[in-house]
């Protein structure tokens, strides 16, 4: 993104990654108050900030907003993929709880790599670069959250039914 976009050199990815790995760490030590105070809810305004932040790259490749979008999507990424840590060992019974765990971390991992896969591709594919992608990949990420909500809206309207 930060060779396509030109908005920095190999010092400001590494500033990045740090600024990012930064707030990733933060949020992670305040995600257990704040699932406590959101439960399942958690993920949601997660997902909008992070959907927003690609898309915001994608439209306004600088320095400022890309330094901004990293650390605002890292801080909110916690309340994603940590959710579902928690919420999978609610869902299986107890003596489950580790293979479920392993089973989400099996599928974020092998998301992060197919994705990196999908960015190259569609790259080759429609011949834009990565900073015209970005936008698709937060409105990819939108749909995919709205799908999520709706699915969780029904089951959950139709298990208060039972």
């Amino acid at each position: 993104y930060v060779m396509d976009a030109g908005v920095g050199d190999e010092a400001f990815i590494g500033m990045l990654a740090s600024a990012g790995t930064i707030a990733t760490a933060v949020a992670s030590l305040i995600f257990g108050a704040v699932y406590k105070r959101m439960k399942n809810f958690v993920y949601i305004p997660a997902t909008i900030i992070m959907g927003v932040c690609f898309i915001a790259m994608g439209f306004f490749p600088n320095p400022v907003v890309t330094i901004v979008c990293v650390v605002v999507a890292g801080f909110f990424w916690p309340f994603y993929f940590c959710y579902f840590y928690v919420r999978v060992t609610q869902l299986v019974p107890e003596n489950r709880a580790g293979s479920a765990t392993g089973v989400v971390a099996f599928s974020d991992g092998l998301a992060a790599t197919l994705c990196s896969y999908l960015v190259t591709g569609l790259m080759g594919a429609t011949g834009m670069n990565c900073v015209q992608l970005w936008p698709i990949f937060g409105v990819g990420t939108l749909i995919t959250l709205a799908i999520s909500v709706v699915y969780w809206m029904l089951t959950r309207k139709k298990s208060v039914q039972q």
